[in-house]
């Protein structure tokens, strides 16, 4: 990950927006006064990554947030592998956290994540940079206070971090795969067998060649069958057709029955039907005489009505005069009424004008009343909110500042304390050290005294000396007692030893509080001088908010008079403009009204004159005065001649319907004799065809049978159906005999199909044929032999199917196998456990090659067990806890250690899976270095540089700024803090 620029407001002592560019800087200082900003430029970069910030924990977020507003904004602009994103957090005092990420899409941004919320951008980042917020923290941006924890903090975070930008995590997933695939395979391969022992377990090539021999042997069984079976079909098929022969000579029968009974039905409705005939056509000759009467007193009536009309009109003409008649009397009347209510409307119309004047005038006068006191109440409202803000920020300072100041009080009080205490441990530090230096110079006089004594034994003067090898001038003097000395020297020692480290231990804890108590001191100091801005002191403060809380209320009661004073004139106004309105209405309305009456008038004269004109063109132009009473009377002449028109009609059409169903009565009577001597016609027709037909089917009957056919038809309709009679009779007779004859002829056929039977060794159910019985038995034979064959052929199918089941089964646990060595050796105490021991020692070595150079080749760092360890070269190559080095010589090896990691975690990750660290930002320690170390520093600093990564370091060291030359100034003024691009001259 690599910031390219950062956007802050509300966000600390960022009060105002600022923007920053980082595309151009590469190795830069961070400067400026103590409490302007610098640590909070890289709180706002964590914040906008991860939602917190080291110095605020998870629940004290809402502090971050300026003094006196309600939210803060922060969006940085960073790339990963040359994608650019851009991340934006909003964090208020009421609402919950909120964010958005973004990646570059050529000219446009485009949403990064799936959905939206914080959990889902928290999750896409560490997904995107591959680091946790811890990992982070210890690796890119090292906040003050923490610098040293990734050196000499807990093993397991340690191993976390490491775990996490190496991409080891990759390791363990494709072990869970692993597990999975291998849980997967187990269980594929133990349903396998499973199925091979339920689905299999009877198959095997002996009971394949048993079903290949009953297979065969139901074929011979079914090809005797078939042959029994055509010799059997031959004799049915001969007997079927006797059979269906003598079912037809019986349909024949029952046509020659149905033609008898028909017969006889004819025979008795004929006579009736010709009897009926003679009376009905006597009845037609009367009924057509009344029909002539009663057309000729229709042609008479109708003559007189066509006078009536031509002298009155038609009973239409005449209603419509009636009403012509009424409706001129109305319209008359109506015109008087009209003319009347006019003179009425236009007198109230004219006062209706002067009212309307009126009321517009008052309205003008209420609108500028009320316009004047909306901007009277506009500058109350303006002055109430100007007064309201400037009281809640004073107030809000007060409570800021005293805040500040008792921190301040209790932080003053706890820096005397740990001051004191830190005096101690030094003072015990320095008495063990200089305990533990004298017993080690008596360790080592009685150890050398040791070797002296036991290289001395033997040795006379003139010998060779065992050390110089020069001859000895006198006998060597041997301390006495330097071997019984030896191991009380050595408790001491190692007792100065626990004693010094012990004493160490405490001076460093004693050292981090003091260092920790400096930072809440300064952090208290910073807030109560933000809190009282130019005021002098708290006091000042409490005075400043009481007189702006006075001028608050006396802004209120201003403006809730204003308020008053609007709320009566709208009230005013509206009553003026509804006033205006309900008088222009009604003079409105007048107007419309005397438009209508107008039309009324003009309407009813029209219908006057149009009734005026039809009834003076019936009378000829001279309309009398009882012009109604002579037209209801010539509508009385007309009534009566059309009554006496009627009255003939009705007597013409009786008549016609009496004579129309005489008619009808005799046509029906013909046609039903017509349908009868049809229907004898069409029953000679029928007998004539069975005739052909039973002579056809008795041919091939056994002896001769006579058929009779009819003789010539009688012209006597009754004697027609007696010639039909006889021929009934006789064609009975001859289907009696074709039946008697069939029934020997299947007697003889059951026995011979019996026979066949017999031999064939099948025997009938009931309701089969011999044929049916041995097709029975074929299609059995038929249908084993084919099922035998297919259960051998899926047998060996089932076989080959085992075979394959089986072979992947063992295929499957050799994969199993494989698995299980994989997860045995990707555990972590395996494979993921010497990765990260071998990264410690390559990063404890790459690590010492830095802190070489900066701490004057006095100290390299090696690892064991996920810890660090110091070796000091100039104390016999003592090789000691981290913890025992002092706060200059902790800030120089985690320095050594960061740049490491920073520099060469890239090497060290698993290509494309561990985070590629693009960037290094320090916030702690460069004012502990004197001249020469703060050298070698910087010139550390700018090879880590060189190895194109960003380097930003926070310092109030000058010689930092004018060496590093680029840089960010923040300043702080009245509360407010600026950043600025700064370049050294």
């Amino acid at each position: 990950m690599r910031p390219l620029g950062i956007e802050v407001q509300g966000f600390t002592a960022f009060r105002d927006l600022q923007k920053i560019d980082l595309r151009e800087l590469g190795l830069f200082v961070i400067t400026g006064p103590t409490g302007s900003g610098k640590s909070s430029f890289l709180d706002a970069m964590i914040f906008a990554l991860y939602g917190r910030v080291p110095r605020a924990g998870k629940h004290g977020m809402k502090d971050l947030i300026s003094q006196g507003l309600v939210e803060a904004r922060v969006q940085l602009e960073f790339s990963v592998e040359g994608q650019a994103y851009r991340i934006a957090r909003r964090l208020s005092r009421t609402q919950p956290q909120s964010a958005t990420l973004e990646r570059a899409d050529g000219e446009d941004w485009r949403s990064a994540v799936d959905g939206s919320g914080v959990r889902v951008v928290d999750d896409r980042i560490v997904e995107l940079l591959k680091l946790s917020y811890e990992a982070f923290t210890r690796a890119v941006v090292l906040p003050q206070g923490d610098f040293h924890q990734f050196l000499r903090g807990d093993t397991g975070e340690r191993r976390e971090i490491l775990s996490k930008l190496l991409g080891l995590g990759h390791y363990e997933k494709i072990a869970q795969r692993a597990r999975a695939r291998s849980n997967e395979l187990k269980t594929k391969t133990d349903a396998r067998d499973g199925i091979i022992e339920a689905q299999f377990g009877d198959v095997n090539e002996s009971a394949n060649k048993g079903l290949s021999k009953q297979s065969n042997a139901a074929g011979k069984r079914a090809d005797a069958l078939s042959a029994a079976l055509t010799t059997a079909q031959g004799i049915e098929i001969k007997h079927d057709a006797l059979v269906a022969t003598v079912g037809r000579v019986d349909l024949v029968g029952s046509d020659i029955t149905e033609i008898a009974v028909l017969l006889a039905e004819q025979r008795a409705s004929h006579g009736k039907d010709q009897e009926r005939q003679r009376e009905l056509a006597t009845a037609v000759s009367a009924a057509e005489k009344r029909l002539q009467t009663a057309d000729a007193q229709v042609t008479t009536a109708n003559e007189a009505l066509s006078k009536a009309i031509a002298t009155c009109g038609t009973l239409e003409d005449l209603a419509r005069l009636l009403e012509a008649v009424e409706t001129s009397a109305a319209a008359q009347q109506e015109c008087l009424e009209q003319v009347t209510k006019l003179d009425g409307l236009h007198d109230q119309l004219k006062a209706a004008g002067s009212a309307a004047v009126s009321a517009q005038t008052e309205k003008a006068r209420t609108a500028e009343a009320l316009g004047v006191a909306e901007r009277q109440e506009a500058a109350a409202r303006e002055e109430n909110d100007t007064r309201q803000v400037a009281q809640a920020s004073a107030e809000s300072r007060v409570a800021s500042a005293e805040q500040a100041a008792t921190e301040l009080r209790t932080e003053t009080a706890t820096g005397t304390v740990v001051a004191t205490a830190l005096e101690n441990a030094e003072r015990d530090a320095e008495r063990a050290s200089a305990a533990r230096s004298l017993a080690a110079e008596a360790l080592e006089t009685l150890v050398t005294a040791d070797h002296a004594a036991a290289l001395a034994v033997g040795l006379n003067v003139g010998d060779p000396c065992p050390v110089c090898d020069r001859p000895l001038s006198e006998h060597p003097t041997v301390e006495p007692r330097a071997r019984d000395n030896l191991g009380g020297a050595r408790s001491e020692w190692q007792a100065a030893e626990k004693a010094h480290q012990k004493a160490a231990d405490a001076f460093a804890t004693e050292r981090q509080r003091q260092v920790e108590a400096t930072q809440r001191l300064s952090g208290a100091s910073a807030r109560l001088a933000q809190a009282l801005g130019d005021a002098s002191d708290v006091t000042q403060l409490r005075a400043e908010a009481k007189t702006l809380r006075a001028s608050s209320k006396e802004a209120q009661n201003t403006l809730a008079a204003a308020t008053a004073n609007v709320t009566e004139g709208r009230s005013q106004y509206e009553a003026a403009s509804e006033n205006a309105v309900s008088n222009e209405a009604a003079a409105a309305a007048l107007k419309e009204s005397i438009a209508l009456v107008k039309d009324a008038v003009s309407k009813a004269e029209g219908r006057r004159d149009r009734a005026t004109e039809r009834l003076a063109a019936h009378f000829n132009g001279a309309l009398p005065e009882d012009a109604a009473q002579r037209i209801e009377q010539e509508r009385g002449q007309v009534r009566e001649a059309q009554a006496a028109t009627e009255n003939t009609r009705s007597a013409v059409t009786e008549a016609r319907r009496e004579r129309d169903d005489v008619v009808g009565q005799l046509a029906e009577v013909r046609q039903r004799l017509a349908d009868s001597h049809a229907a004898i016609a069409g029953l000679r027709a029928r007998c004539d065809a069975v005739t052909v037909q039973l002579g056809a089917e008795v041919e091939t009957f056994e002896g001769a049978l006579t058929i009779s056919p009819l003789g010539p038809q009688p012209d006597d309709g009754e004697s027609h159906v007696n010639q039909l009679d006889d021929w009934c009779a006789a064609m009975s007779e001859v289907v009696t005999t074709a039946r008697e004859t069939a029934a020997k002829i299947s007697a003889r056929v059951e026995k011979e199909l019996e026979k066949l039977l017999t031999k064939a060794g099948v025997s009938e159910e009931d309701g089969d044929s011999a044929a049916s019985a041995l097709r029975r038995e074929q299609e059995a034979a038929v249908a084993l032999r084919a099922q035998l064959t297919e259960q051998a052929e899926q047998m060996a199918r089932r076989l080959e199917q085992r075979k394959e089941l089986e072979a992947e089964s063992a295929n499957q646990r050799e994969q199993v196998e494989v698995l299980g060595t994989l997860i045995t050796e990707l555990r972590a105490d395996r494979f993921v456990g010497f990765i990260l021991q071998e990264t410690l020692d390559e990063l404890a070595l790459r690590a010492s090659d830095e802190l070489m150079r900066i701490s004057d080749e006095r100290y390299s760092l090696v690892s064991g067990d996920g810890t660090f360890a110091v070796v000091d070269h100039i104390n016999a190559d003592e090789q000691r806890s981290v913890n025992t080095l002092s706060g200059g010589e902790t800030f120089l090896a985690s320095l050594a250690l960061a740049l490491a990691l920073s520099q060469h975690i890239g090497d060290l990750a698993t290509e494309g899976i561990g985070a590629k660290l693009e960037a290094v930002f320090i916030d702690e320690g460069f004012g502990t270095l004197d001249a020469e170390t703060l050298e070698d520093v910087i010139d550390a600093l700018e090879r880590l540089h060189e190895s194109d990564l960003l380097v930003g370091v926070i310092s109030h060291v000058p010689e930092l700024a004018e060496r590093i030359k680029a840089g960010l100034r923040i300043e702080k003024n009245q509360g407010r803090s600026t950043v600025s691009l700064a370049t050294a001259a």
